[in-house]
């Protein structure tokens, strides 16, 4: 039977409801878009359950605590929360971002939620987190996000340090692809950065989902706004030239740089340096690469990091370019004497074999001084990112520029 009328339901909200009439009860939803409401009704509560859970896909739900059990706070951003919650039906876990509606005090905030919202709602990959579900409430907006076990990027290399070349390079490829299925849909997510790459678990270092779309907008042939995050943006961002998809690529650029070093590219000590460094990009990459790592996987972080975007290669050709290629077949193990956050290890030589044990505890002390102090100044420069609020604005005083 075909219907007598079609009405989208996308950005509508649904609530349930119980009527009891006498000693019957009537199960139904409406529909409500502003002082517009509709009812429907159903034959039995099984009915209602089937089908709320096929419109909670599309439109916009109202009591999230009938759905979900909040268990703990997984962290805090600029305008949101983001809680660990279980779905009460099936026990899966997922990440509820919670926007208080105060934060959105302007037209821009509300549009930009939505953009965020629409942009997510139109993806599928599985290295994509994924939005599953919308809530509304009188104070909050909770969106339903896949949960990753593992954390984000950033946690993981400030906890462990770099990782192999050969690890680096399935996550950088991984990345990548996401990168090329955006492309695909006309997408640039303009704040790809350590901590909006997330773990899948956390025993993996090279299986990750990409999130936070906030900043992501349909690419255009005139996108000049200064967005991102300082320390991964792209040059022609902080010029303020037209840029397009391949400022993400500059982003994965940086993200590979840290991933084999466990540290910034950028010695800035306040965020105007920052800001000022990361524009200019001036990287000495043999200083920081060459005594570590293979000649080819240095020419693939050149390449991701060109400040020109016209000689920087998008991620289709990256993904399939002789830099990718020779990166791959040249790894090799990372040395022995590396550890976490550029800490160094005493290993004895042979010329050493003969000193006697208190010397050999000695220099060990000295060195492991020396660690901690040199992983003090680490955690200083990544805490200065990891602080360093998103700036969305056309105002040349936020960056300093």
């Amino acid at each position: 039977m075909k219907p007598n009328k079609k009405c989208p339901i996308s950005w509508k909200i649904i609530e349930p409801f119980v009527e009891k009439i006498q000693d019957e009860k009537k199960y139904g939803f409406r529909i409500s878009q502003g002082i517009v409401k509709r009812h429907f009704y159903v034959k039995s509560l099984t009915e209602l359950d089937d089908w709320l859970d096929r419109l909670s896909r599309v439109a916009i739900m109202t009591d999230i605590k009938n759905d979900f059990d909040f268990k703990s706070l997984l962290g805090t951003g600029s305008y949101s929360y983001v809680y660990l919650a279980t779905d009460l039906e099936n026990g899966q876990e997922y990440a509820i971002k919670c926007i208080p509606k105060y934060q959105l005090q302007s037209i821009e905030h509300f549009s930009a939620l939505i953009n965020e919202i629409e942009i997510m709602k139109s993806l599928d990959h599985p290295r994509i987190i994924k939005i599953h579900k919308i809530y509304e409430s009188p104070h909050h907006v909770h969106l339903v996000l896949d949960y990753a076990q593992g954390g984000d990027l950033f946690q993981r290399i400030g906890t462990n340090g770099p990782i192999t070349e050969k690890k680096a390079i399935i996550l950088i490829k991984n990345l990548l692809n996401v990168i090329e299925y955006l492309n695909s849909k006309n997408i640039v997510h303009r704040d790809i950065k350590l901590q909006n790459i997330f773990m899948v678990s956390k025993n993996n270092d090279t299986e990750i989902k990409l999130g936070d779309f906030g900043l992501s907008c349909i690419n255009t042939e005139k996108l000049t706004q200064i967005c991102g995050s300082p320390g991964f943006t792209a040059p022609e961002i902080l010029k303020r030239d037209i840029y397009g998809s391949k400022v993400d690529v500059f982003s994965v650029g940086i993200v590979l740089f840290m991933l084999l070093t466990g540290k910034t590219p950028w010695s800035a000590k306040n965020k105007k340096e920052l800001v000022l460094q990361n524009r200019d990009c001036k990287v000495p990459f043999a200083e920081a690469l060459s005594s570590q790592n293979s000649r080819e996987m240095i020419k693939l972080v050149k390449k991701l990091m060109m400040p020109n975007p016209n000689s920087r290669p998008s991620a289709s050709q990256i993904l399939r370019s002789r830099y990718l290629r020779e990166a791959e077949d040249s790894i090799r193990p990372r040395r022995r004497s590396q550890s976490v956050c550029g800490s160094i290890l005493y290993e004895k030589n042979n010329d050493q074999g003969n000193k006697d044990n208190n010397e050999e505890s000695k220099f060990v002390e000295n060195n492991q001084k020396g660690a901690t102090d040199r992983h003090a100044k680490f955690e200083s420069v990544l805490r200065l990112l990891y602080e360093s609020k998103r700036w969305e604005t056309e105002s040349k005083n936020c960056w300093g520029l």
